[in-house]
């Protein structure tokens, strides 16, 4: 969360958890953060990266909004990550945190739809299961795994898929090269596990240890029926 309080040297002061920073055109530079007088944190660059154009971190009429919908949220850095990826690439997004409770999740859906600067969202805990319900349609490989994390809203359509396993994958042959023929152990049988566990089944070996043995059989059981 960030919050803007105030004008510094020409540039604007931002609030974090981390500290104060500096946002000026050299962009964002922590300051020392003090609680009374005594100093919590001392400064250092965070993001001094000249900014490659003013319209890089510009909002403005034509600004798509993604965002990542969950319960809690606030600890999550999703909205770094992906705003910072979004403006290396130039695009022009932004992506925020939404605190949807349980009993508000069935609005989600027709809301984003009707916005119209909706590109899509993540899903996160507790909703991952919970929001199919929804959804116009689902991805095949979704459906199998029996979750959602990302949403699409394409021509008034939202469309589910997930790529927790597609994303596993590949940050592990980023590290040790293609995943083939591989004996691999997955730990856990439900969320994220359970979809790795699904794309990481096509042509590897797998092992599942789980703390209830009946949802890993239960899993394993699945894989094998595909």
């Amino acid at each position: 969360i960030v919050t803007f309080i105030g004008l510094n040297n020409g540039g604007w002061i931002a609030y974090t958890k981390e500290g104060y920073y500096n946002c000026n055109e050299k962009g964002f530079e922590l300051v020392d953060f003090y609680e009374g007088n005594k100093l919590l944190l001392k400064s250092h660059p965070v993001y001094k990266e000249k900014r490659k154009e003013k319209s890089d971190n510009m909002i403005d009429s034509k600004t798509k909004l993604l965002g990542l919908i969950g319960h809690p949220v606030e600890h999550s850095l999703s909205p770094i990550m992906h705003n910072e990826a979004l403006r290396d690439k130039n695009l022009n997004y932004v992506y925020l945190a939404f605190d949807v409770l349980p009993e508000n999740l069935r609005y989600v859906v027709d809301g984003v739809k009707s916005l119209g600067t909706v590109g899509g969202f993540n899903i996160t805990i507790p909703h991952k299961v919970e929001i199919m319900k929804y959804l116009d349609e689902i991805d095949k490989e979704a459906e199998l795994i029996g979750a959602v994390n990302t949403v699409k809203i394409e021509k008034d359509r939202a469309i589910g898929y997930n790529t927790d396993g597609l994303g596993a994958r590949m940050s592990l042959e980023e590290e040790i090269g293609k995943v083939e023929n591989k004996n691999i152990l997955i730990i856990g049988a439900g969320g994220a596990a359970r979809a790795v566990a699904f794309e990481l089944a096509k042509n590897n070996h797998l092992t599942i240890i789980n703390r209830t043995v009946e949802k890993a059989e239960l899993l394993a059981k699945e894989i094998s029926e595909k």
